[in-house]
């Protein structure tokens, strides 16, 4: 059987772990160096135009999805899988803007 870089990695995770398999990724070139770059939507407003968006899942990255396409004039709805949304006890929300357990899967935005 051939060893092919899947097969190597997979072995590599097999033995010692995804931060094995991620410093191997980055050893061979096959990773960027892992530097998150985050930055507000460019797009100005009324881009969208009251078109409408569909965002999977609720956690803090769909929410801000939802954040920056709505300013921009998308009309957003957030589908997730469990009755929460936001990670709840990481994200802390003010009592005025939490969305209780209870809530529909479907949030409109």
């Amino acid at each position: 059987m051939r060893m092919t870089k899947r097969r190597f990695l997979q072995a590599v995770g097999a033995a010692a772990g995804v931060g094995a398999v991620y410093r191997t990724m980055t050893a061979l070139g096959l990773s960027e160096d892992g530097t998150a770059h985050a930055s507000a939507l460019d797009a100005p407003r009324g881009v969208g135009d009251g078109r409408t968006v569909v965002i999977l899942g609720a956690g803090i990255s769909g929410m801000a999805a939802a954040y920056e396409l709505s300013k921009a004039g998308y009309r957003c709805t957030i589908l997730e899988a469990t009755a929460s949304t936001g990670r709840p006890g990481r994200v802390r929300a003010p009592p005025s803007r939490r969305i209780s357990r209870s809530a529909p899967s479907r949030h409109p935005c």
